[in-house]
């Protein structure tokens, strides 16, 4: 269900996109898609064929054979680690935009209000601080 709504928002989202600062948000979008999609194929498949036990491996049933097929999907069309990467340059990109305005907007909005403030990116100590990161997500 997740996934189908995502699926659905990039749809829309590829349908309106009009501006270089879209097209890189539609980009890391589809990136992380792609990524998260692969890997829960991938992972649901291992989890049907070990809970069917022996018979997981009978050709006959044919999870082997989707096995085979779905797990050349984390390398082509980009590696998934380099593709969640590039959806954390973007990320982190945004955060940085966002650290000199002051505010969430554009793909982050939906946090504003949330969390610590915008510590500076230029501060490495503070990134260091592991009380920050606790606050983070408390």
């Amino acid at each position: 269900a997740a996934l189908d709504i995502l699926l659905k928002h990039a749809s829309h989202k590829f349908s309106v996109v009009t501006t270089p600062a879209e097209t890189a948000e539609l980009h890391a979008l589809s990136a992380g898609f792609k990524a998260i999609a692969s890997w829960h194929v991938i992972n649901t498949l291992q989890t049907v064929r070990e809970c069917c036990g022996g018979q997981g491996y009978r050709a006959m049933n044919r999870i082997a054979n989707l096995k085979a097929d779905t797990d050349i999907f984390a390398t082509f069309e980009g590696d998934n680690t380099v593709l969640m990467q590039q959806v954390t340059r973007f990320l982190l990109s945004v955060y940085q935009r966002m650290s000199k305005e002051g505010r969430f907007s554009g793909p982050l909005a939906y946090m504003e209000g949330t969390g610590p403030r915008f510590p500076s990116l230029q501060n490495p100590s503070l990134l260091r601080d592991s009380a920050f990161y606790a606050s983070a997500f408390a």
